[in-house]
């Protein structure tokens, strides 16, 4: 088919030159070109395709998981909504649960408070009472120290002194008979009337049972049970102290010993006088404590079960707060999930109308991408030899590849143009903004421009591709490090030439003969080093990849020797009768009708 399209393109130059006298040589190395061509437009469409296709593919696969994923978050709902409700029941209960707990954990609690006063008064009164009865024992506590003390002092050398005595006084047998009587020893018969002053034999009992052993005698003393003294021995006691004739002071002339005796007796009366008052103290003290004791037993019981209380409600308390946060979950969860189904349900209503066009547009690359081997065989014939051609060559050029194409079992598209395959339309719309004409013939010259490998040689009359290329290098995103043009009789043109390869700026040689300089064959050949530099005249640059060459020349039909031709790309720019009236149809519409000029480029927009 190779063979077939160079043979094609030879027999319609010699046409071509009969009809309009212009010369188009074609060559082996055309043949090549196209080879390469071939190859690489065979490669990029496959790739365009597969990437289309894919991200159609992508974005219904998406499509087709939103709808699971709805399906899935409404049964989800579903599901989530009877645990909800049930949930809330339960929130319900606990609540009713634990006002119950609460009304009763309020009511023991006013009655421990109220026991609490209670034992508080009762405590505090008890404490009272117990230490008026301590204050007043405490009148005796000196007395009972000086008898002590004294009795501590007493040696019992003088207490054999007394008992030796032989004929003892009234104030020696008074105090024997209140020592006699306060440890309740009884005189016999056999002690009475033995001494003049003790009738009663109460010295001789005392000798006897008490001054015979001094050391328990002042022991005793010592350790007298106070507490507990008999009141018939009090009255005995009493009946002698306070008889006229007792006195202390005859007592202490008598002996030191017996007034330390006798402060004892009358230190242990007054400690019973006392007594008698502090003891219906102390008993209504205790008979309070025991009262004290049963109340706050009843307080403990009672702060007990006021515990138990409380221990439920902290229990209730805590099932509140999980069944809580179990709705508060649920209901998070059900919001999420809700939200969700919004998000998704607008990427499926908001879609749906994409989703077919995107199904019919997976289908049609599909068979799109059988077609490309055909295809790609008319847009690299076109792109290797139509460059010279008016539209209507090219148009039967295509029109004759496409029915041999078929003959020979390829599989193609119906009338399938170079057009349609390498045009990109938002690019397009881009050159027709910078003032490329919109007639097919324009466009197609433009696709050829940037897709061959050869640098482009612009038949340009009219200036059209001249003021299309200086407008398109206006844009800093398409050409980024500017345009020069210079012509081939400046002084500095191979250095600005050279400046450019560098920086990869855009050259324009302008006003081009039909002879090129020889010094321009480096770049016309792209005769690139593996590292990436270019030998120009004596000097080896580095080549930018953002370098582009151009060059235009006003001459109308300008004949270009075979081993000139074959180092461009020659694009034929002079306009045409029909080229003319496309452009006229198109600025007609831009001005009559820019509603619809207006959805064309919408249109376009939505497809890129």
């Amino acid at each position: 088919m190779f063979k077939v399209i160079h043979q094609s393109v030879e027999v319609k130059s010699q046409e071509f030159k009969a009809q309009l006298r212009r010369v188009n040589w074609v060559t082996p190395t055309s043949f090549l070109e196209q080879l390469n061509m071939y190859k690489d437009i065979l490669v990029k469409k496959r790739e365009q395709v597969l990437f289309a296709k894919n991200r159609l593919v992508t974005g219904l696969t998406v499509l087709d998981k939103a709808a699971v994923e709805i399906a899935a978050l409404n049964k989800q709902i579903v599901e989530m909504q009877p645990e909800l409700e049930t949930t809330k029941k339960l929130l319900e209960e606990t609540i009713a649960q634990l006002n119950v707990e609460k009304e009763g954990a309020e009511k023991e609690r006013e009655i421990v408070a109220k026991d609490e006063a209670e034992a508080r008064t009762q405590e505090a009164e008890a404490a009272a009472l117990k230490g008026e009865a301590e204050q007043q024992l405490a009148a005796a506590t000196p007395l009972l120290e000086e008898a002590t003390r004294v009795l501590k002092e007493l040696k019992k050398d003088e207490l054999y002194m007394i008992a030796s005595i032989k004929q003892p006084t009234p104030q020696v047998v008074n105090v024997m008979e209140l020592s006699c009587h306060m440890f309740q020893h009884k005189p016999k018969k056999a002690n009475m009337g033995k001494f003049e002053n003790d009738p009663n034999g109460y010295f001789e009992l005392a000798r006897l049972q008490l001054l015979s052993n001094p050391n328990a005698f002042l022991k005793s003393m010592l350790v007298y049970e106070k507490e507990n003294i008999p009141e018939a021995v009090v009255r005995k006691v009493n009946g002698i102290v306070n008889a006229p004739d007792f006195s202390l002071d005859k007592i202490k002339q008598a002996s030191e010993a017996l007034l330390g005796i006798t402060k004892w007796l009358m230190a242990m009366m007054k400690y019973h006088d006392l007594l008698k008052i502090v003891n219906p103290k102390r008993a209504k003290v205790a008979e309070m404590n025991a009262q004290l004791d049963v109340v706050r037993a009843r307080l403990a019981e009672k702060m007990k079960l006021l515990r138990a209380v409380e221990e439920r409600m902290a229990q209730l308390e805590a099932t509140y707060q999980e069944k809580l946060e179990n709705e508060r979950a649920l209901v998070a969860k059900i919001d999420d999930c809700n939200k969700k189904l919004e998000r998704a349900n607008k990427i499926i209503s908001g879609l749906e109308g994409e989703k077919v066009r995107w199904s019919e547009t997976v289908a049609k690359l599909t068979v799109e991408a059988d077609l490309l081997v055909g295809n790609c065989l008319v847009a690299a014939g076109m792109t290797a030899y139509s460059g010279p051609f008016t539209s209507k060559f090219r148009a039967e050029l295509e029109k004759e590849w496409n029915e041999k194409i078929k003959s020979l079992g390829i599989k193609i598209a119906d009338n399938i143009t170079m057009k349609e395959i390498l045009e990109d339309p938002v690019q397009t719309k881009s050159w027709t903004a910078a003032g490329l004409p919109n007639d097919n013939l324009s466009i197609e010259n433009a696709i050829i421009m940037f897709k061959s490998r050869r640098w482009p040689l612009m038949i340009d009359p009219q200036n059209q591709a001249n003021k299309f290329i200086k407008n398109l290098a206006k844009d800093a995103d398409t050409c980024k490090n500017g345009l020069k043009y210079l012509k081939m009789s400046d002084a500095n043109m191979l250095k600005t030439l050279e400046l450019g390869i560098q920086n990869g700026t855009w050259i324009m040689l302008e006003n081009v003969g039909e002879d090129l300089d020889p010094a321009l064959e480096p770049v016309l050949q792209k005769q690139i080093a593996k590292d990436g530099t270019l030998r120009l005249g004596d000097k080896q640059i580095p080549f930018s990849k953002d370098f582009l060459f151009f060059m235009t020349t006003t001459l109308p039909n300008p004949h270009y020797a075979p081993e000139t031709q074959v180092k461009v790309s020659l694009l034929n720019f002079a306009i045409t009768p029909f080229g003319l009236e496309e452009q006229m149809l198109y600025l007609f519409v831009i001005q009559e009708m820019p509603e619809l000029q207006r959805r064309k480029d919408l249109i376009v927009q939505q497809n890129a």
